[in-house]
């Protein structure tokens, strides 16, 4: 606490001493974007002294002046003018034109301070407003994707953006966390990211090594991925800019999860009909469903159905295809609707923006969503010494459910089969089967029991979940301007999340019935007992986070001839509560909103099998409170603007660290330097007017949220044997618990050709990943398991990023080209792995390998020997021997030394390519990503799931089936009975993997701008036109079988990203 006392007094003291200041201000300004200008020295021709310009324009001038100044900056055309500030004018504004010949001057920010792109030294990329608004989505990250160097999103788990899917510079981390930081206006942003409207962005930057992410501490390991919202400006007449559009979704391409021929499933069905295997389901007590096609066999095998019967009905359902259902009735073009008012302005003393968004939209399936975006925010000049921000921004989002699809319609007897109808010829929805056969509820026709019936096509109008989130978020601060270049600033951020879902399952709605019927009890006079009401089920959830985070901030900055000194240093308090909690309500009417109690803690006997169950609930609560208290500081020295150092340092404690890591002053650091080759007088190439190198080193952190240090508990619901309740430990004590350091090692060279015609960045780094969370031995008789999560991992890896721009042609007809290519590989150093069977280190997901030597993910297969040329079964390896013996194979037989590696599973190059040409007031934006040198396992047909699931693949068409066969074919002959571990080897091994490289069209943008007076002559509007297309396709793919990469898993439900066509406009007056 010694430490918090010394810096609130020295607040407190500066506070008290700024109210003694006075001067001159004088503000330099970019002409019609207004954007302040750094850097900017301004000449008195009183005194020939020189004054710069800080990071916000301004230059504190120490006397009143009325005389001849020469103001001048490389990057803007100079102004030789007279300037006059007296005591009734003691403030003004110069405006530079920018020179077209020079560098164009840019801002990065860092959430802590702007800095001049020019003068950066650690490792940065950004994107503006105006390429963020090239692009249409509604969610801020799909904006991103192909945008920012060494940013990639990993899909390789399915489609969509999400942080936890964000890449900066390939994986950090083994166990950890691998999402990158984000920060919204100056503190990280712990909401939901679809909250965040991208219409309301100016700016994103990507802080990507460890001078630029070290001062976030703990939590930047993985990157950190700044946003800054609009902002008014000072001196500005009031603005209206108005975005609408409308974006279409295509359908879906339902038949790319590659399923079985109608007909192929019902010769499977009939071979297994005939091996005897579902003998036992028919008469099994639970009565498991049944497909139509057994349940006509076995009315036909029971004499109730005659051979041309069965023929015709099984020749009826041949020709039936469920996915021309899905198509007709159950999936539709998706539909957006984005629009947003924003009006900001400013006098010398007050900038200010209000924004209003306002966005519809429905999916594929009918899921809506709309969400409200309100903003505000002002800056202040309340003294010349004194300055006052205040941002509010509010959103409310609401989530409502639409239809059911594919991926819901699976049954007691696997997956949806594909001959399935959902409705007749008349468009009638029909039964499908569900948890029981037909002819059981048959049987229960004329008893007091809810239809058991589960009709797909009506059932979403009777259950209603609805989710809906709303956040504030409060962003107050103020700066106070010291003598002799200090300030100190005390910055504020109140942000609070709720989150209601409510699912409302009428009493119609399958979820309904199915639940009372299996609580119901017919008492031996025909009178049911609803142990279950009558009535609709209600459950409600709900969360909400709360969060306080507190800055405060000393700064210091001189500028002179010879040197540039910036730094700053300061202490951060956060805390972050979030709650959640459930209910359930039985018997729930909408009309009179009431519902009936039930007894949850006496176990009734389920109405089909008999056995005891207990009334499910929803009912739980939880809370957690994380808290952070963080030192940092930063600070450069720029020399004759050719060499920079620049060093930072951060220590954060929390509740989430163990006592001996809280104890421990071990903060996380870096230290870089950079040199302007162009300044030095030897350096005389004119064609190559900057060329700049900078190198720096340092380390950052990474934490995650589920591993803490203290022995925790979670309580369960009862036991279904004592009716007592459960608990277990979730953690155990770890008193070293800590963060996990990353280390990294970057050089970089920024050049610029002359007239800025190709200018770029090239990079190179290097990281170590230390004290990562991994498995570590314990001692078993503590009679809490043999392995912890300690920090006993290692990783390293290394990449380089280039970033490539050009102006190929300049002037009426304009064609500008921009790449970005990325190199990026891992390597574990050090995990411990508890047995190494092989079978721990293939499957589908996109598991850890904890392989010292080769990518944190890694794919490998099973070797593959072939098919057999007499019955066509897969072949494997033992100990180098061809075999079958594939419990073996699968088993202790195959260690991971003996599987086949392919590769990583991210890709190792990966960017983007994009080309914008202009003419007169036409724009056309292209953009191609590519991923190369990476593997993916492809989906197949799994005999076993065949069996007993109904899980189907086109590749059974391709199957092994006569001699000779394995000369054009490696999928295995079908063999019954098929067993698990046949499966598990022929799924798992070499000829399922395929190269993901590819190249695809991403997006283009056709953008028409109408010249100021077409249509207003007398007023400044500026009106924009623009169409636009996402997810084009693919031009290029390694593999030769049409498979999507980025589509995930090929099983039912998944499908590639649909093509997106948006129209939409503009305007600004």
């Amino acid at each position: 606490m010694t430490r918090y006392n010394l810096l609130l007094i020295f607040a407190v003291t500066a506070n008290c001493f700024g109210f003694s200041l006075f001067g001159q201000e004088l503000w330099i300004k970019e002409k019609d974007a207004e954007r302040p200008i750094a850097g900017a020295s301004v000449r008195l021709s009183g005194d020939q002294t020189d004054y710069i310009s800080n990071s916000e324009g301004k230059i504190q001038l120490p006397r009143y002046i009325q005389e001849r100044i020469l103001v001048s900056h490389m990057a803007f055309l100079h102004v030789d003018t007279v300037l006059e500030l007296t005591p009734t004018k003691a403030i003004a504004t110069l405006y530079l034109q920018p020179n077209a010949r020079e560098l164009e001057e840019v801002y990065v920010y860092d959430g802590y301070r702007k800095i001049p792109a020019r003068e950066r030294v650690g490792s940065f990329d950004f994107i503006t407003e105006k390429e963020i608004q090239q692009r249409t989505a509604p969610n801020l990250l799909d904006r991103l994707d192909g945008m920012l160097s060494g940013v990639m999103f990993d899909r390789t788990r399915g489609v969509g953006n999400s942080p936890a899917n964000l890449r900066v510079r390939g994986l950090s981390t083994i166990n950890g966390s691998q999402q990158p930081l984000i920060i919204l206006d100056d503190f990280p942003y712990e909401g939901e990211i679809t909250n965040i409207d991208p219409n309301n962005i100016a700016t994103v930057t990507v802080l990507k090594d460890a001078a630029a992410t070290s001062i976030w501490g703990a939590r930047a390991g993985n990157g950190v991925i700044v946003i800054t919202t609009k902002k008014g400006s000072f001196d500005r007449p009031a603005k209206v800019s108005v975005l609408s559009n409308l974006s279409i979704q295509q359908k879906p391409d339902l038949r790319y999860a590659s399923t079985m021929d109608p007909s192929s499933f019902i010769d499977v069905e009939r071979f297994l009909f005939d091996k005897g295997l579902y003998n036992s389901r028919y008469t099994s007590r639970s009565r498991p469903g049944l497909t139509p096609v057994i349940e006509l066999l076995q009315q036909h095998k029971s004499g109730s159905l005659s051979d041309a019967e069965l023929h015709d009905k099984l020749g009826i359902l041949r020709s039936s295809d469920v996915y021309d259902d899905l198509d007709r009735y159950v999936y539709d073009r998706g539909i957006i609707n984005q629009n947003r008012v924003g009006i900001d302005g400013g006098t010398n003393k007050l900038a200010w923006n209000l924004s209003a968004a306002y966005n519809i939209s429905k999916d594929e399936l009918a899921n809506a969503n709309r969400r409200l975006s309100l903003q505000s925010g002002q800056q202040f000049k309340i003294t010349d010494w004194l300055t006052g921000t205040m941002g509010i921004n509010y959103t409310e989002q609401v989530d409502a459910s639409g239809r059911q699809g594919i991926s819901n319609f699976s049954n007691s007897a696997g997956d949806l089969y594909p001959y399935a109808e959902l409705a007749d010829e008349q468009g009638n929805p029909l039964p499908l089967v569900r948890f029981f056969r037909m002819s059981y509820l048959d049987e229960l026709e004329g008893l007091p029991l809810q239809d058991w019936r589960y009709y797909p096509l009506e059932d979403h109008k009777h259950q209603h979940i609805r989710t809906r989130y709303s956040e504030i978020y409060l962003n107050p601060g103020i700066q106070i301007s010291l003598p002799r270049g200090f300030d100190v600033s005390l910055k504020y951020v109140y942000q609070r999340q709720g989150r209601e879902v409510i699912r409302d399952y009428g009493a119609e709605s399958f979820f309904t019935r199915d639940l009372i019927n299996k609580f119901t009890q017919i008492g031996t006079d025909g009178v049911p007992r609803y142990n279950i009401p009558l009535g609709g089920i209600y459950d409600q959830t709900g969360g909400s986070l709360n969060v306080h985070n507190v800055r405060n901030q000393l700064g210091y900055q001189l500028r002179t001839n010879r040197f540039n000194i910036a730094a700053i240093s300061g202490f951060e308090l956060r805390q972050a509560v979030s709650t959640s909690s459930g209910s359930r309500l039985y018997g729930f009417s909408a009309d009179r909103y009431t519902h009936t109690e039930v007894n949850p803690l006496t176990p009734f006997p389920n109405y089909v099998t008999g056995s005891n169950q207990f009334i499910p609930t929803v009912s739980g609560i939880s809370k957690n409170n994380d808290r952070f208290v963080s030192y940092y500081g930063n600070g450069s020295v720029e020399y004759a603007g050719k060499y920079t150092l620049v060093g930072s340092f951060r220590k954060d404690a929390s509740n989430f660290f163990g006592v001996n890591a809280n104890d421990k002053w071990n903060p996380l650091w870096s230290i870089g330097g950079a040199w302007d080759i162009t300044k030095e007088t030897f350096y005389t190439n004119s064609q190559l007017p900057y060329l700049k190198l900078r190198t720096t080193y340092g380390t950052s952190g990474n934490m995650a949220f589920n591993m803490v240090a203290a022995t925790t508990i979670r309580y369960r619901t009862n036991s279904p044997y004592t009716g007592e309740q459960t608990a277990e430990i979730s953690n155990f004590e770890n008193p070293d618990l800590q963060w996990e350091t990353v280390k990294t090692f970057n050089a970089g060279l920024d050049f610029a050709s002359k007239n800025n015609r190709i200018s770029g960045s090239l990079e190179w780094y290097r990281k170590t990943g230390e004290n990562l969370f991994g498995s570590s031995p314990m001692d078993y008789t503590a009679g809490i398991g043999t392995r912890i999560t300690k920090n006993v991992a290692s990783m390293k890896g290394a990449g380089v990023d280039v970033n490539l721009k050009s102006q190929n042609f300049v002037g009426r007809f304009g064609w500008n080209t921009h790449m970005l290519l990325s190199f990026n590989k891992d390597e574990i150093t050090d995990y411990y792995l508890s047995n190494t069977f092989g079978n721990n280190f293939v499957g589908r997901v996109n598991t850890v390998s904890g392989v010292v030597g080769k990518p944190v993910h890694s794919m490998m297969s099973y070797r593959w020997a072939g098919l057999s040329d007499e019955d066509g079964r897969a072949m494997g390896f033992i100990d180098g021997e061809v075999s079958d013996n594939y419990a073996s194979i699968t088993g202790s037989g195959t260690d991971v030394t003996d599987l086949h590696y392919h590769g990583p599973t991210l890709p190792r190059f990966f960017g983007a390519l994009s080309n914008s040409f202009s003419y007169g007031g036409f724009r056309i934006d292209m953009r191609f990503t590519f991923k190369l040198r990476y593997y993916l396992r492809k989906s197949t047909i799994e005999y076993y799931n065949l069996v007993q699931r109904n899980t189907t693949h086109s590749d059974y068409e391709n199957r092994w089936k006569n001699p000779g066969d394995e000369v054009v074919t490696d999928i295995p002959a079908f063999i019954y009975p098929a067993t698990s571990a046949a499966q598990n080897f022929y799924v798992n091994a070499e000829p399922n993997v395929y190269d993901g490289s590819m190249v695809r069209l991403q997006h283009v943008n056709l953008n028409y701008a109408f010249a100021e007076s077409a249509f207003w002559k007398n007023k400044k509007i500026d009106l924009r036109c623009f169409a636009s297309i996402e997810n084009v396709g693919i031009l290029w793919r390694a593999n030769t079988i049409g498979l999507d990469p980025q589509a995930g898993f090929q099983s039912l439900g998944s499908f590639p990203a649909p093509r997106v066509v948006t129209i939409g406009f503009t305007s600004t007056f």
